[in-house]
This record gives structure tokens, C-alpha cells and sequence, in this order.
């Protein structure tokens, strides 16, 4: 262990930090410093000073400075005074044992007296603190059974408590100074599991945090309680986890280890999926329906899919999906892909469809700790808006389904692109009458095994009858989608057949 200066020297911190530091040292205002990793974080670290003057050191190390420092060298720095000192040994020496602990010193003056801490027990600020929160509850569901305006306030209020307690005792201070949105960010930092609480709208912008700041008029902000509710519950387990796993470890016996098995369904389609997982933008994957086929005695499982991703899907995202979609394997894979802030941007619109899917029970795969949707109840009858895109050639559509597959004795001449945009329009409505969901894809494979999962009772027939056209036509169809001269010439048969497919998807 180095105690000197160049103990500090050796350190890969910046000429800026260093010559900070060097500044406190020469005024005799620091006494220890301890570097390490800070609790859980695999990428922060934390530089603890135990000063004689708190504000004279904060005027060296501002606000802004320390940002810059976590931003630009992963370290966050924290100040503590005597007083801070006292409060951990009155907790009883919590962060001496879990971060200022003697391997982790890398300066400290002669004149520092190191008393060996004596650790207690963490069971009655755990009691505190379960009967504070208990008492901020409580408070909360009185404001939204009244739904008071306000309510979002209690909440906030109690969110800041449970911050205040998980700052004390892994870092030694609390940033009451900064934004709830700040403290957050620098949490999931130290503690994953922290990014299970909210969805972000960017980087560094939590989506319903940032609508309740908005003071817009007329508008309920109480629609979020039921969700601050979640929230506050999952928020309260786990720092009251933190809590207990730091009394273990301080503890003058140490408990016997549980070993909990993980929860979930076994991943069984990474094989399948591997050229989509190595794309590194996937968060989650969501299994929501299987059927199972059985034909000429064998057996054919289509499974239905939602992949959830880090940012929008890009033409190679979908070229990969679309791959892994057409391989004619006995497992076969109709894949939706949505961003989590393109859900939460449309919960209103398709609660009623994502809300079934995205379930702890479906998740079959997760590359890190995420947050849950913000749902909230959703009486959206009405879609017109959805259909208004579709307007200009709806009526184009409909003229050509009437007048080019009215059954006669001639052939049919029709173009690709217009045998390909009236399956494509007349699907997404079906699928957004049937399903209250808008599918951004054009696959006509996906969209149709999305009416089997829509549960119609057509739905079993529209698939035979596209089973029937595919081959024929279909197949070709899509090939060529983008063909505006005549390039089809069905003959009665298969106009029949046609005009049988789009009566059954008619709505």
C-alpha cells in the first residue's frame, strides 16, 4: 500500500485531476483517499476524499467538473467531511468494509489516526427504512385513490428517499444537490438492476419522468400512476436487497449462501437466430404464439416472435430478419421488430396488443438488465388515424380487386406492384381491425401468419388459400413487387381463387 504522493502520481488519472488533487494535498485539506470499483459497476470507478474542509473542496471539484470526470475518465469522485464519517460509524461501518477498506488507499497523511472500525449489525436502519417507506406508501395510494393531481409528487418524493438510502450506503453522501434524472443515471452505473425502473426517451432522458415534468394543461397526468405504482415496488425490493446483502457481508457470521435458480424460459432458437444476436442490437427477444402444423404426417412449428431492439431497425436488421424467416426448416420464425421507445411511444394506440406479449413468462432472452413498459389503461376505439395513410390508394385498391378479380372467362393482366399493394394494404387493415396493431413490415409471409395469431375464424382458410396462391403467384409477385408494366396474366382459375383471398380479409 502507497501513502504518499506518488501513490496518487501513479494513477491513470488526468494532468487536470492531478493537479487538483496535488492543490488539496499542498493545503492540508485532505487526509485519506481510496480508489476502487464502486459496488456492482463493471465500468466505474469511485475516488473517495475524506477532507477537513467539505466546501473548500467542492470549490475546487464543482458540479460540472465531476460530471466531466465520470464522463471522460470513469471515475466518480466523492467528498466526505468528519460529519460524514461520523454518520457511517453510527450505521455502522458499512462503507469501510465494502469500499474504504485499507487495499484500497492510495493516499494518506501522516497525521491520520486509522481506528480499526468496529462493524454492527445494518438491522435497524433496515428497520428505519422499511418504516419510512412504508409511511411514503401509504401516502402515495392516498393521493391516487383521491386522484389528486399531484400525485406524481408523492411519488417523486418517495423515489428520492430510496436514492437517499442507496447513495448513503455505497457511496457515503447523497446528491441532493442534483436532478432525480442525474442521480439515476449514475445509480445504473453502480447498480444494473437499475435500469429495470424506467424507460428512457434518450440516452439520458427517462420518458415518463420527463412527461411529468412538462406543466402542459389538460392533460391527466395521473394516467402514470399505476405505473409509478410498479415502479415504487420494484424500487422498494430492491434496495431493500442491497440492504440485506451488505448486512450479510458485514455480518459477524456470515449466513449460508441461497443459490435461487433463475427464473424464465430456457432460450432454445440461438442457433436460428445467431446472425440476428450478433448484430449486438438486441434487447430482448419475446416468444408470443407457436402453431404446429401437421402435414402428409409431419410437423411444421411456426413460431411467432417480437425482438425487441436498441435502435431502429435498419435495411440490414431487415434483410437478416427476412432471411431467417424464409428458411423452410421445420421450425420456422415470423419475427417483429419494435424498439422499446417506439411501444411506449404508442402504448395508448397498442396496449391492447403489446401488453399480452410483453410478459416476464415470454421473455426467452435478455442481453442486459431493461425496464418494463409504462402501461396504462387504454379505452382507443378508434383507428382512423392509423387509416388515413392509406386514403390515397385505398380507393385504387379497391377498384382493382373489384374490377380485375370479378370472375369471368378472360385472363386477367396486372401488374406485380399492383397485385403486391393490394395485399399489402388489405393486411394491414385486417391486422389493425383484428389485432388493434399496425405491423411496419410488408412481408406478405409475416403478415399472413399474423392473421393465424389474430385467432378469426377465417383465419385457418385465408392460410390454405394462400398456401394454395403462393407458388403460383405470390412467390413470383414479391420477386418482382417493383414492376409497374403488366407482367401477370392470371387466368380464371386463379383470378377466382384470388378474389376469394381478399373477400375473406375484407373488413
Amino acid at each position: 500500500m502507497t501513502t504518499n504522493w506518488q501513490g496518487v502520481s501513479q494513477q491513470d488519472f488526468s494532468q487536470d485531476l492531478l493537479q487538483k488533487l496535488g492543490t488539496c494535498m499542498t493545503d492540508n485539506n485532505i487526509y485519506t483517499l481510496w480508489l476502487g470499483i464502486i459496488w456492482e459497476s463493471s465500468t466505474l470507478r469511485g475516488l473517495w476524499m475524506h477532507v477537513k474542509d467539505k466546501s473548500k473542496t467542492e470549490s475546487v471539484f464543482s458540479s460540472i467538473y465531476k460530471k466531466t470526470v465520470v464522463n471522460e475518465e470513469r471515475i466518480l469522485l466523492v467528498i466526505l467531511d468528519n460529519a460524514d464519517i461520523a454518520q457511517q460509524i453510527k450505521m455502522g461501518n458499512i462503507l469501510f468494509k465494502t469500499s474504504l477498506i485499507a487495499s484500497h488507499i492510495i493516499y494518506q497523511t501522516n497525521a491520520t489516526h486509522q481506528v480499526k472500525p468496529i462493524y454492527k449489525p445494518l438491522g435497524p436502519y433496515i428497520a428505519l427504512y422499511q418504516d419510512k417507506q412504508a409511511f411514503l406508501t401509504s401516502y402515495c395510494n392516498d393521493f391516487v385513490a383521491q386522484k389528486y393531481r399531484g400525485s406524481s409528487l408523492a411519488f417523486l418524493k418517495s423515489f428520492t428517499y430510496n436514492l437517499d438510502v442507496l447513495e448513503t450506503v455505497l457511496l457515503g453522501i447523497t446528491n441532493t444537490t442534483e436532478t432525480l434524472t442525474h442521480r439515476l443515471l449514475i445509480l445504473e452505473q453502480i447498480v444494473p438492476k437499475m435500469k429495470t425502473l424506467f424507460v428512457k426517451r434518450e440516452a439520458e432522458v427517462y420518458y415518463m419522468l420527463d412527461d411529468l415534468a412538462q406543466d402542459i394543461e389538460d392533460v391527466d397526468y395521473t394516467i402514470w400512476n399505476e405505473a409509478l405504482l410498479r415502479v415504487q415496488k420494484k424500487l422498494y425490493h430492491l434496495v431493500l436487497g442491497i440492504l440485506e446483502q451488505i448486512n450479510g457481508q458485514t455480518a459477524f457470521v456470515q449466513p449460508k449462501r441461497q443459490i435461487r435458480k433463475k427464473k424464465g424460459n430456457r432460450f432454445t432458437y440461438s442457433e436460428q437466430l445467431l446472425p440476428l444476436l450478433k448484430t449486438n442490437q438486441v434487447e430482448e427477444i419475446y416468444q408470443f404464439h407457436e402453431i404446429l402444423y401437421l402435414q402428409q404426417n409431419q410437423q411444421q412449428k411456426q413460431v411467432f416472435l417480437l425482438v425487441l431492439t436498441k435502435e431502429n431497425p435498419s435495411k440490414t436488421l431487415k434483410k437478416i430478419i427476412a432471411t431467417i424467416e424464409e428458411k423452410q426448416d421445420d421450425v420456422r420464425f415470423t419475427l417483429l421488430a419494435h424498439t422499446r421507445l417506439y411501444i411506449q411511444d404508442y402504448v395508448y394506440e397498442f396496449s391492447a396488443f403489446f401488453k399480452k406479449i410483453l410478459q416476464p413468462k415470454n421473455r426467452i432472452f435478455a442481453s442486459d438488465y431493461y425496464p418494463q413498459i409504462h402501461w396504462y389503461k387504454s379505452y382507443m376505439q378508434d383507428y382512423s388515424d392509423f387509416v388515413q395513410p392509406y386514403r390515397d390508394h385505398l380507393d385504387q385498391v379497391n377498384q382493382t380487386i373489384r374490377q380485375d378479380f370479378k370472375t369471368h372467362s378472360a385472363q386477367t393482366f396486372i401488374t406485380t406492384q399492383q397485385l403486391h399493394l393490394c395485399l399489402t394494404t388489405k393486411l394491414h387493415l385486417y391486422l389493425l381491425h383484428h389485432l388493434h396493431y399496425l405491423p411496419h413490415t410488408k412481408n406478405l409471409n409475416t403478415l399472413v401468419n399474423l392473421t393465424l395469431y389474430a385467432k378469426n375464424k377465417e383465419a385457418s382458410s385465408f392460410k390454405a388459400r394462400f398456401d394454395q396462391l403462393h407458388p403460383l403467384v405470390f412467390a413470383y409477385t414479391v420477386q418482382h413487387k417493383r414492376k409497374k408494366k403488366y407482367n401477370l396474366v392470371l387466368d380464371p382459375t386463379i383470378v377466382q381463387h384470388l378474389q376469394s383471398f381478399f373477400s375473406t380479409i375484407e373488413v
